[in-house]
């Protein structure tokens, strides 16, 4: 029986909601049953991620699996669900059909066979061809809308406003039961000089934007405000009058709505946001040796959090999914103690800095697979040089062929190579784009003698100062390395740290937390915080 991978996508593309991800899975299980094609356990790797792009972690599994000839078969939903743009498409095809790995595309009902392979181009970029028609044709309307002085937008208005009239005729207006809020979000702010997080408290109960149109799977319940709400109206000029259209792009264009707030306390809150953002660059009570490099085992990342107790300040790795900011199902994990992790991932750093046999096995190793990475690297460059010239070739063709009809007044021929034409110059030009990807991640790659070298040359830097190093001198090894870590839960509940090192995973173990920290729970740092005082008072009797 045919081994094979399931590959279902979907991405945070428009357009994209319509294929969810586990019946595209179904989908796919069903068509491997009704043709005899194996799925062995673990080899479904659904993806979020943008088919526009090669380079995709769980694509990457697959190819990985494919040049060790595990598989002989990948399926898919439909064509766009392996690639949205000609060139990764073309390339992908071609790299399925030198390794003699067969396509599958449920759609279809059928393999991909070398006739199909203009329609499996066709297919994979028709669909982002047409939405960037009407993203186009959407913003040329929504700013005609904007010069005639029209309010542009189709969904939800601003919290605040309301819309009244249809199409050209569009206009905001305030709404009072809104707009009071939002005066006295501005008010508590710009003027009383409350925090955020004291505002949210303040709004509890009170609607706040969506209330009235959450999705089914959200969480938050109605009158429940946060962080960035708050941040959202004391940021936008709307509030002060001037609604901003496209304010990301290089044409951003503006347009007079009713103001519910003066400019002034409108600049006020702006002077105050700005001061605020630079204070928290420069605000670093405490020093976190994994921040912004560690993850969770629920693949959230882990913030670094203080939380005080009378007379002293802790600090905690948190799941980012118990943020308010998170709309992440929360995974329980509870928060870790810096204190504990730092030191433990510091010590199993010495052992390896300190035992130069080791590191340098870890680093022969390494470079061995960034050498066979490379080597596949260079693949992928032969294969899109392939490709190119076959672009060539179909553009030269498709060119002569044009320029016959034209000559023969055959208008419509004409106009149909005219398109094959246009095809080929943009896949060309997709693939020009490739090439110069992968030559640059060719380039980057660090190799050989001088890779092992400058590491080698760090430890012996740092190897008699490790215990009395400065926490940005550790850092300053963590970058060196890019080390990053995941947290990961054993079966008895206890849980340890992977260090991820030039493609090698180092395990440490956390023995010195308490049981109620290992195991998974719904307690926070200020639970952590209260059992803790309640240890110290002295018991009954």
């Amino acid at each position: 029986m045919t081994a094979a991978a399931s590959y279902p996508r979907t991405s945070s593309e428009k357009g994209d909601a319509s294929f969810s991800m586990p019946s595209q899975a179904e989908a796919i299980r069903e068509y491997a049953q009704r043709r005899g094609l194996h799925l062995p356990a673990g080899y479904e790797f659904p993806e979020e991620f943008t088919g526009k792009v090669m380079d995709r972690p769980q694509l990457n599994k697959i190819r990985q699996l494919i040049r060790q000839g595990a598989v002989n078969a990948v399926i898919v939903y439909t064509v766009d669900r392996l690639a949205r743009k000609t060139s990764v498409a073309d390339l992908l095809l071609d790299e399925l059909t030198e390794a003699g790995v067969a396509l599958h595309v449920v759609s279809w009902g059928r393999p991909v066979t070398p006739n199909d392979r203009s329609q499996f181009l066709f297919e994979a970029v028709i669909s982002d061809l047409e939405r960037e028609r009407i993203v186009e044709r959407t913003t040329r309307g929504r700013r005609k809308k904007l010069h005639a002085g029209a309010f542009p937008g189709t969904g939800r208005p601003p919290y605040g406003y309301d819309k009244v009239g249809q199409r050209y005729e569009m206009r905001l207006v305030i709404n009072e039961r809104q707009a009071e809020i939002v005066r006295r979000i501005y008010r508590w702010y710009a003027i009383e000089h409350i925090s955020i997080l004291e505002i949210i408290r303040l709004l509890r109960g009170t609607p706040s934007p969506g209330d009235d149109k959450q999705r089914k799977d959200k969480k938050r319940p109605v009158g429940e405000w946060e962080e960035t709400r708050v941040y959202g109206i004391l940021s936008d000029s709307v509030y002060a009058g001037r609604y901003v259209y496209a304010r990301r792009t290089a044409t951003p264009t503006t347009l007079s709505v009713p103001a519910i707030i003066d400019e002034e306390i409108w600049q006020l809150a702006q002077a105050r946001l700005a001061i605020g953002k630079q204070q928290s660059k420069r605000s670093t009570k405490y020093n976190y040796l994994l921040a912004r490099r560690f993850k969770c085992h629920c693949r959230s990342a882990l913030q670094p959090v203080p939380s005080s107790l009378p007379g002293k300040v802790h600090f905690y790795y948190r799941c980012r999914s118990l943020s308010a900011r998170s709309a992440a199902p929360r995974c329980g994990q509870k928060p870790l103690p810096v204190r504990i992790v730092d030191a433990a991932v510091w010590q199993r750093l010495k052992e390896l800095l300190r035992d130069p046999q080791a590191l340098r096995t870890l680093l022969i190793d390494a470079q061995a697979a960034l050498d066979a990475q490379n080597a596949y690297l260079r693949q992928d460059l032969a294969r899109i040089d392939r490709a190119i010239a076959r672009a060539e070739d179909d553009l030269r063709s498709s060119a002569r062929t044009f320029s016959v009809a034209e000559r023969e007044g055959k208008q419509h021929v004409a106009e149909v190579f005219r398109r094959d034409m246009e095809v080929a110059e943009q896949l060309l030009a997709d693939l020009h784009s490739e090439r110069l990807k992968t030559e640059a991640k060719i380039t980057s790659t660090i190799s050989g003698d001088n890779f092992i070298r400058r590491i080698e040359g760090l430890a012996s830097r740092v190897r008699d100062h490790l215990d009395a190093a400065t926490f940005e001198q550790r850092r300053e090894v963590i970058e060196e390395l890019d080390i990053t870590a995941d947290l990961r839960t054993q079966d008895d509940g206890t849980v340890k740290v992977i260090l991820h090192l030039f493609g090698h995973e180092i395990s440490v173990e956390l023995q010195s937390l308490s049981p109620s920290i290992k195991a998974t729970g719904k307690h926070t740092p200020i639970e952590l915080i209260i059992d803790e005082i309640a240890k110290r008072l002295p018991s009954e009797g």
